[in-house]
């Protein structure tokens, strides 16, 4: 849902952190979701979502979970453009430390299909 742009922004940053809470007790070389985030902050054109994924990368302020989506939102700055780390860093260490998955189990196909036609019907 993520890849595909199919969530509001509040979807996307609750999605976010829903990963970071399920994985906040490991290290964050063995979080599966580290190239997910590391991808997102380089392709993302929403600073307040950069700003949000960079802390995940590092680690999330002690007040996040009691604030609201909107909340936080409103005390981001979109003027402020946060400095990007080394990512290449940080894949680099995931790599390192991340579990090793076969080849054949990490194919995969996304299951959604995007319908550019205008066509609004099912053809039998």
């Amino acid at each position: 849902l993520i890849q595909d742009n199919l969530l509001t922004q509040t979807q996307r940053l609750v999605g976010f952190y829903l990963l970071y809470d399920i994985y906040r007790q490991e290290t964050e070389a063995t979080t599966p979701f580290v190239p997910l985030v590391l991808e997102m902050v380089e392709t993302t054109n929403d600073m307040a979502e950069r700003k949000f994924l960079l802390q995940f990368l590092s680690s999330l302020p002690k007040e996040l979970p009691k604030q609201s989506v909107q909340g936080f939102l409103q005390s981001c700055d979109p003027a402020e453009d946060p400095v990007i780390p080394d990512l290449d860093a940080l894949r680099r260490m995931h790599q390192e430390s991340a579990p090793v998955v076969n080849s054949a189990q990490a194919l995969g196909l996304r299951p959604v299909i995007n319908d550019k036609s205008d066509e609004g019907y099912w053809v039998p």
